[in-house]
């Protein structure tokens, strides 16, 4: 199928690519947390020695499963963020893309995601700009990207700090019932090393550093914006000028946090609302 801009191509390979990549990186974290539970709950079983060493070889394949479908996130997210890119650079400032790279990329892909992007292709108007190429064009295309992606991470970052709140909340509930109750001091016991284990596990599962980097991103993207937004007055906009701000949004979002495509199909109406207002 023909693309008049292999740029759209790209942009929609690599938006396929990053839907595919951030399933395998939440799917990690499920396995991770399925073994983690299943450690928690075969500690408070008396099991016999044979049954224990089973237990504990599912859950090494378990962490050893979770341990691949995060390496895999990792090499594909990389490959989508590269592509997107050179995507937006194509796209704005009409750059080339070597036939030999790109077929790399569609080999990268894979069969499926060639498939739906074939099926359903980035659109024309994709971004909200009617610029022509050149700088004006990348920094319009810069905005809107950085707007998307700094809305997307707000939202996110609430439902991570309410779950590491509430699961804190809960916890010290339970550890202050079972220093309170004086019914059966082994049960108490019991309860609070359980607690534990499970306090073990949200750490292990780093919900408070996913709570501090989005903070982090969400002030790094706002920061970027404001210069992107003094730029736009400038009448004789160089195109080393934009490429700069461009750079640092780039290093941002490389080492960005996946966002799951449920969270952009509820936002997405609203979102899209507040650019149109802006």
């Amino acid at each position: 199928m023909e693309y008049n801009n292999p740029g759209r191509e790209l942009g929609g390979l690599a938006r396929l690519l990053f839907d595919k990549a951030v399933s395998l990186w939440y799917s990690a974290v499920l396995i991770e947390v399925s073994a983690g539970l299943l450690a928690v709950i075969i500690s408070t079983i008396k099991l016999s020695e044979t049954n224990n060493v089973v237990w504990a070889v599912i859950g090494f394949i378990l962490l050893v499963a979770s341990y691949y479908l995060k390496e895999t996130f990792f090499k594909k997210y990389s490959t989508a963020e590269t592509m997107r890119r050179q995507s937006v650079l194509s796209l704005s400032l009409d750059w080339p893309i070597p036939k030999t790279q790109l077929t790399r990329w569609r080999c990268l892909s894979g069969r499926d995601v060639l498939k739906k992007n074939e099926a359903n292709q980035l659109e024309e108007n994709y971004y909200a700009t009617e610029e022509n190429f050149g700088p004006r064009k990348l920094l319009e295309m810069t905005q809107e990207s950085a707007f998307w992606t700094r809305h997307l991470y707000y939202y996110l970052k609430k439902y991570v700090w309410g779950i590491l709140v509430l699961s804190l909340v809960f916890l010290f509930l339970i550890i202050t019932f079972a220093a309170t109750n004086s019914g059966s001091g082994d049960a108490s016991l019991e309860l609070v090393r359980v607690v534990y284990l499970v306090l073990s596990l949200i750490l292990s599962i780093d919900m408070l550093g996913w709570g501090l980097r989005l903070n982090r991103l969400t002030d790094e993207i706002y920061s970027i914006e404001e210069d992107l937004e003094r730029m736009e007055v400038e009448k004789d906009l160089k195109e080393s000028q934009v490429l700069r701000i461009v750079a640092e949004y780039n290093c941002a979002v490389v080492s960005g946090f996946p966002i799951p495509n449920i969270l952009f199909k509820i936002y997405h109406d609203h979102i899209s609302d507040l650019w149109k207002r802006r």
